[in-house]
């Protein structure tokens, strides 16, 4: 579910890993690439099926 909403940011779904085990709260980490080839990491914080915090 969480890769479901998290996917389209990540290069690769591979990137994408749940820190916590828990429903209701997963922090999701990855990297990308933007326009210019250069690679970003990526930090999102999932509750309740929704990101409520990135960077």
């Amino acid at each position: 579910m969480t890769q479901d909403l998290t996917r389209h940011y990540f290069d690769q779904e591979e990137h994408v890993f749940d820190a916590l085990e828990d429903d209701h709260c997963n922090y999701i980490f990855g990297s990308a690439s933007n326009p210019l080839g250069m690679q970003i990491n990526l930090y999102f914080k999932v509750e309740e099926g929704t990101i409520t915090d990135a960077k």
